[in-house]
C-alpha cells in the first residue's frame, strides 16, 4: 500500500502560507522604503523627490525579489496539486513508473515522480472541473521562467519591481482562489505563522499585523482586484467589527481598520472574521465620534463585544 499520500486540504494550506509569506515580504519592501523617505505607498513608483533613491532601492532588491518570485511559483504549483488531489492524489503519478513490488513498509508516495510543474495547469484543466483562464496559464508560464532564473543562476537577471510582484500575487489569488476571502485567509495563514507562538493579545496578535498592513493592501491592490479578492469593494468596507477591534493587541495603541460592510439597515458582515453583525442605534452616541450606530456579533452570546460601527471605539 501507499504511505505518505498527499492530502488536498494540507496542500492548499501550505500553498496559502507560501502565498502570504510572499505577500508580506513584498509589502515590507514598500513599507521599509516609504517609512524612511515618507513617500505615500501609492505614489512611490511615480516621479517624486526620492525617485532616484527608489530606483536604486529596487535595483538593490533584485535578489530579494527573485527569491519572492520563487516562493510565489512554489505556492502556485502546490495549489494546482491540491486541486488535482481533490479528485484523486494518484492522478499526480501519471508520469511516474510505479513499482508493483514493494516491501512491508509500503510504497512512499513522496519517493515517486509526480507531474512536472509545466504539466500542472493542463492536468487541472483535463482532470478537474476547476476553471483556469488562458491568461493565468500564460502568466504561470512566465512566472516559471522567472523562478527558473533564480533556481539555475542563483539570481534574477534584472527587470523585477515590487509592482510586478503585486500584480503577480493579485492575479494568482484571483485565479487559484476565485471565491475570494482574502482577509479571512490572510489572518488564518499569515506568512510568518511561527510568530503566533509569541502572540499574547497584549503586545502582538495576528489581527494586529493584518490591521497594520491593511492600508498598504488598500493602496497596492487596484479596485477591481480588491473587490474580487476581498468580496466587497473598497468603498463599501467602511464599518468596524467589534470582534476584530478587540482582537488587536491592547498595548500596541494602533487604530483599527474598517473590515465590515453593511448588508441591510440593521446588519453587516465582517470580511476578516466573517461574522454577521447586528447594528443598533444608541441614544447617547459614541464618546469619540458621536456616531450613534453600534455593532455587536449576531449570536446567542449574552455578553458580546460591542464597538462603534463608525469609528471602532469600544
Amino acid at each position: 500500500m501507499f504511505v505518505n499520500v498527499p492530502n488536498a486540504k494540507q496542500l492548499e494550506d501550505t500553498a496559502l502560507r507560501l502565498y502570504f509569506d510572499a505577500w508580506e515580504r513584498t509589502v515590507t519592501l514598500y513599507d521599509d522604503f516609504c517609512g524612511v523617505y515618507s513617500v505615500p505607498i501609492e505614489d512611490v513608483a511615480a516621479e517624486h523627490s526620492f525617485s532616484e533613491e527608489w530606483r536604486e532601492y529596487v535595483d538593490a532588491a533584485q535578489a530579494e525579489m527573485g527569491a519572492i518570485c520563487a516562493v510565489i511559483q512554489q505556492s502556485a504549483e502546490i495549489r494546482l496539486k491540491s486541486i488535482i488531489c481533490s479528485v484523486s492524489p494518484y492522478l499526480l503519478l501519471l508520469n511516474s513508473e510505479v513499482p508493483l513490488k514493494m516491501d512491508d513498509a509500503g510504497l512512499d508516495f513522496t519517493s515517486l515522480r509526480t507531474l512536472d510543474s509545466v504539466d500542472l495547469p493542463r492536468a487541472v484543466r483535463t482532470m478537474t472541473n476547476f476553471e483556469l483562464s488562458d491568461g493565468y496559464v500564460q502568466r504561470y508560464g512566465e512566472l516559471r521562467k522567472l523562478r527558473n532564473q533564480v533556481a539555475h543562476l542563483g539570481e534574477h537577471q534584472g527587470g523585477l519591481s515590487p509592482s510586478v510582484l503585486i500584480e503577480l500575487l493579485g492575479q494568482q489569488f484571483l485565479a487559484l482562489w476565485p471565491d475570494g476571502r482574502w482577509l479571512r485567509r490572510r489572518v488564518e495563514f499569515d506568512g510568518n505563522s511561527a510568530r503566533r507562538f509569541f502572540h499574547d493579545g497584549r503586545y502582538s496578535s495576528v489581527e494586529t499585523t493584518v490591521m497594520e498592513e491593511l492600508p498598504s493592501t488598500y493602496a497596492l491592490l487596484d479596485n477591481a482586484t480588491f473587490k474580487k479578492a476581498v468580496g466587497v469593494s473598497k468603498g463599501k468596507l467602511r464599518g468596524f467589527c467589534p470582534d476584530c477591534v478587540y482582537a488587536i493587541a491592547s498595548k500596541t495603541g494602533i487604530d483599527p481598520e474598517a473590515t465590515a460592510h453593511q448588508t441591510a439597515s440593521a446588519s453587516a458582515r465582517c470580511a476578516m472574521c466573517e461574522v454577521n453583525l447586528h447594528l443598533s442605534n444608541e441614544v447617547d452616541g459614541c464618546e469619540r465620534c458621536n456616531g450613534k450606530c453600534f455593532a455587536s456579533v449576531a449570536s446567542n452570546d449574552l455578553d458580546p463585544n460591542v464597538a462603534c460601527y463608525i469609528c471602532g471605539y469600544g
